[in-house]
Order: C-alpha cells, then sequence, then structure tokens
C-alpha cells in the first residue's frame, strides 16, 4: 500500500520560522506563481478568536515573508520572499488575512515614479539592461537578436509598465522579483523538452477554452528600408495555421529586424491563446510558471505546453496545485 504523502509549509516571518506558531491556528496558504507580467503573491489565512493579530502579533505592511512548501521528507519548493502588501480582518469566526506581492519594493521608482523621456539611437539591450541598474536590480537579460532602436517614448509610465510594454511588442516575457529583472524569450522556454507528461487520469478536474474564431494565419507590419529610403512591408505567417484572419500593426517601425520581431510576437500574442488549457492536481511542487509539459488524453489538444501561472494551496482538506497552460509555438 503506497504511503500518504504528508503536505507541509515553512513560513519565515522576518527571518524567524513562525511555522509552529501558527499551525493551531493555520485555515489555508496559497502560492501562485506567474510566468510575465505579474509578481508572485501569497495569501495566508489565519484564525483570530483570540484577539492576538490585535495586539503583541500585528503585522506591518511591508514585512518579509519567506514561504517553502511541499510534502514532508521531500524537498520543498521554494516559493520565495513576499512583501506584505494588505493586511485584512474579518469574522465571524474572527481572522486575519495577509497578502504579499514579490515585486522588488526597494527599488520605489520601478513602480511607483512615472517617467516621460525618449530613448535614441540605442538597442532593446541597452533600454531593459539600463533600466535594470537605474533600480538597483540584477539584470538577467537574453536578447537575442538585438534590435537597433533610433527612438522609443517612455510616456508618463513607471519603469515596470515600460519595460512590460516592450516585452510584450518583442515577443520576451519579463518578471520582477528578489531584486532581479528576468526578460527572455517566450520561445526560448517554449523549445526546451517536455519536463514530464500529465494524463487525464491523474488530474482532478480541468477546463479547456478554445476561441477559434481569433485565430490569426499571419501578421503585416511596415517598416523603413533606410538603403533604399522607402517603406516596405513585411509578412509573417504563422507555419501552423492554414486559414485565418490577417493581423495588421498599425504602426511604422525602423528597420527589418524590428519589423520581423514585432510581426512574430504580435502573431504569438494572439495565436498562443487560442487554446488554454487550466488543470486542478493533487499537490505537486514540480508545477511551477514557464515549465513545459506534455499533456495526454485530450485527444486534439493533446501536446507540449507551457505553464503560464500556477497556484499552489494548502488548507484542511490537503494540497492541491491549479496551473494555466498554453500551448507552445513553433516561432
Amino acid at each position: 500500500m503506497e504511503k500518504v504523502r504528508k503536505p507541509l509549509f515553512v513560513l519565515i516571518y522576518e527571518g524567524k520560522d513562525i511555522t509552529k506558531d501558527i499551525s493551531e491556528i493555520f485555515d489555508s496558504i496559497s502560492y501562485t506563481d506567474y510566468l510575465s507580467g505579474m509578481s508572485d503573491e501569497i495569501s495566508i489565512s489565519l484564525e483570530n478568536r483570540d484577539g492576538r493579530w490585535f495586539k503583541s502579533w500585528m503585522p506591518q505592511k511591508a514585512d518579509r515573508l519567506k514561504l517553502y512548501l511541499g510534502y514532508e521528507s521531500s524537498k520543498l519548493l521554494n516559493c520565495g520572499i513576499f512583501i506584505i502588501d494588505e493586511i485584512s480582518y474579518g469574522g465571524f469566526p474572527d481572522k486575519i488575512d495577509l497578502k504579499g506581492s514579490s515585486f522588488p519594493y526597494e527599488s520605489p521608482n520601478l513602480h511607483k515614479t512615472k517617467k516621460r523621456r525618449t530613448f535614441e539611437n540605442t538597442t532593446l539591450n541597452s533600454i531593459v539592461s539600463g533600466i535594470a541598474k537605474e533600480n538597483s536590480l540584477q539584470p538577467f537579460v537574453k536578447i537575442e537578436p538585438d534590435v537597433d532602436i533610433k527612438r522609443i517614448d517612455q510616456f508618463d509610465e513607471t519603469d515596470a509598465t515600460f519595460l512590460t510594454r516592450i516585452a510584450e511588442d518583442y515577443g520576451y516575457f519579463i518578471k520582477f522579483a528578489e531584486e532581479k529583472l528576468i526578460f527572455s524569450k517566450f520561445k526560448n522556454l517554449e523549445d526546451e523538452p517536455a519536463s514530464f507528461t500529465i494524463k487525464k487520469d491523474e488530474i482532478v478536474s480541468y477546463m479547456v477554452k478554445d476561441t477559434i474564431h481569433t485565430l490569426y494565419k499571419e501578421a503585416i507590419v511596415e517598416y523603413f528600408d533606410h538603403k533604399e529610403q522607402k517603406l516596405k512591408t513585411y509578412t509573417f505567417h504563422d507555419p501552423n495555421i492554414k486559414w485565418g484572419e490577417t493581423l495588421k500593426i498599425n504602426e511604422s517601425v525602423d528597420n527589418l529586424v524590428q519589423a520581423q520581431e514585432k510581426a512574430k510576437a504580435a502573431l504569438r500574442a494572439r495565436n498562443m491563446l487560442s487554446a488554454k488549457v487550466t488543470l486542478e492536481l493533487m499537490g505537486d511542487t514540480r508545477l511551477v510558471a514557464g515549465l513545459t509539459v506534455n499533456i495526454e488524453g485530450f485527444g486534439n489538444y493533446d501536446g507540449k505546453y507551457i505553464i503560464s501561472s500556477s497556484t499552489h494551496t494548502l488548507d484542511s482538506s490537503g494540497y492541491i496545485t491549479s496551473v494555466e497552460l498554453k500551448k507552445c509555438l513553433s516561432y
């Protein structure tokens, strides 16, 4: 008979392990890991029947939490460091909910200060790496090929909003976490071999959403050919789509490389959403954002997917992992 694994978590509060202190008043804990554009999050719900969280145990916003979760006698998932950004009390019965974000709050200009400036005669790599250093973040930047940029404006946007916008424009994922800025192509992750296969009979529940009417077969963008001194048109075709709409990108770009990267990125962004799969499974610490997996037992939807987000939840009923998957593309 297979031994039942016991789920557990370890919670460090401002450098102190408080796991035992809250074990008797713990209701639930949830950790969500996002691939791009959003900070990872945790949510902790605790009993407050004796009012301790109003008094000596009262938490403070911006206090630090570190979370590990998984199973007894197994390697735990390191969820990272979080800053408490929301505290709420409720009843009855009395309880407290703590929410935290992995966003690097020690770089306040990154997400609070709106800026108006222009970058000229530079490259995509220089812009991203430069803004990371301005905000005291360690850049993990992989841009291939680098793109020459004649001019781009940051117009009343925070650095985080501006970087997220250009990441989307060029087909990159971006993540801010633990004083790091990660910026790389989605395709770099999707090209990795699938880590394992999830079979339909292994899951608790599932949902598949297919929006076939939004499929695009090609993207068209105009660019300026400096050598010939005239506007030209670049068209990128999705090799997997036989029929569909034509996506027109309504902006002129500086050069052919920009046109190629923007056309691919725009087409990817639309067609990745054509099939979205959500699975709920027994808790699995392997399931983290950015991992590629195969799914099996879903007929025409079988294949290789990338995890765009995963949520790990522990409560009185056990440990559950929910993942959102998007189909891996070949470009």
